[in-house]
């Protein structure tokens, strides 16, 4: 799931952690989203839970934005990122 705010781009897991609802059909507040399916809260930054009942961290991604793509690869990883088209909302 991508979330462009305050200019930048967020990149995150679309399956909350908790039990699997659909992030990117949840509410986005300043720089964090709850999830529709029972509350939790995330940080976009690091994917931190901010309110349960979440108890595990949503997995965040890194991102780039390239020649009018944005590529995204899993943190830490030296592998080379995938380019996905850069409409992101």
């Amino acid at each position: 799931m991508l979330i462009r705010r305050a200019g930048r781009i967020y990149a995150l897991a679309d399956s909350c952690a908790h039990l699997g609802g659909p992030l990117s059909e949840g509410q986005v507040d300043g720089l964090s989203i709850r999830c529709p399916w029972h509350g939790s809260r995330f940080d976009l930054e690091e994917g931190g839970v901010l309110e349960g009942p979440s108890t595990f961290p949503q997995p965040c991604f890194e991102i780039r934005v390239r020649a009018g793509q944005i590529e995204v690869r899993a943190r830490g990883s030296s592998r080379p990122a995938t380019a996905l088209p850069s409409r992101a909302s």
